[in-house]
This record gives C-alpha cells, sequence and structure tokens, in this order.
C-alpha cells in the first residue's frame, strides 16, 4: 500500500510537472510572466524520481548490467542477487539516514529555495527522504525473496529476465 501511494505521488508530481511546464511555455508565447514553473518544476521532478523508486526497486525495473549474472550457475546467481540486494539496502540506510540530517537541518534552520516563491528546501528534502524510506522497504522485501531463493533456486532463476 507504501508502495502505491508512492507511485501515486509520482504520477500526480509527472501530471503537475507536464502542466506547469505547458502553461510557463504558453504564458511565455503570451509574453505574461510566470516564475511558479520554474521553481517548483525541480522540486516535482524529485520527487517523481524517488516516490516511483519503491516501485522501480521492486519491479527490477532498473537499468542494470546483468552480463556476468546471465553468464553464472543458478546458485551463484541467487547470491550474487542476495549479496546486490544487500548492498542496496545498506546503501538505502546510508541515504536515509544522510537525507534525514539535510531534511532536518532545512527545517530547523528555515532554509528556503533562492527562487521568487522562497518555498521552504523541507518540503522536497522530507519527499526524497521518505522516498528512500518507501524504496528501502521495498528493497527489505526484495531482500527476503532472494534469500528464500537462496535457499532453492528455482527453475525460473535459470531463464534469462
Amino acid at each position: 500500500m507504501l508502495e502505491r501511494l508512492g507511485l501515486y505521488i509520482a504520477c500526480v508530481s509527472c501530471a503537475l510537472l507536464a502542466f506547469l511546464s505547458l502553461l510557463e511555455v504558453l504564458c511565455r508565447f503570451l509574453g505574461v510572466d510566470f516564475y511558479l514553473a520554474s521553481e517548483i518544476d525541480g522540486f516535482l521532478m524529485g520527487w517523481l524520481i524517488f516516490f516511483a523508486l519503491a516501485t522501480v526497486t521492486r519491479t527490477g525495473a532498473h537499468i542494470s548490467v546483468d552480463f556476468l549474472v546471465k553468464a553464472a550457475s543458478p546458485r551463484v546467481r541467487a547470491w550474487m542477487e542476495l549479496f546486490g540486494h544487500l548492498i542496496t539496502l545498506a546503501y538505502l540506510g546510508v541515504l536515509i539516514v544522510l537525507c534525514g540530517q539535510v531534511t532536518y537541518r532545512s527545517w530547523d534552520e528555515g532554509l528556503r529555495a533562492q527562487g521568487l516563491l522562497r518555498t521552504p528546501t523541507f518540503y522536497p528534502y522530507l519527499g526524497i527522504m521518505v522516498g528512500f524510506a518507501l524504496a528501502f522497504i521495498s528493497q527489505a522485501v526484495v531482500l527476503l525473496g532472494s534469500a528464500k531463493g537462496v535457499r532453492s533456486p528455482s527453475r525460473d532463476a535459470a531463464q534469462p529476465r
């Protein structure tokens, strides 16, 4: 459910990003100043990427170089995937801590974007941190599934994806 919420937020961010970009182009064509898009577009792009990360993690839809994994036996492949999932989980944990520190500092010091709207930077940072947390949960679920495959690799593991 949390993953679905993250994907929903990513989709809404994408729609808003497209709408604001289109509105900015239209306003520029009409000679009207429209400053909202330039500041908010970056925040929406961050939310789009990081809130969708949990779904990308669970489905394995991210970019990967898998020629070495495909050349390995099913048993070795299962161990390699388990190791990769462990490293990714640890990396996401570090990112959550570091992003949490930046988010807290942004909130504590009242930092704001330099644009005309002076948007508090706490909001985009919080979205990025929550996206990492959702990806961490999703990665933990994938890791548990992968650990089962190490004990008894299935026939599907021998088939290339």
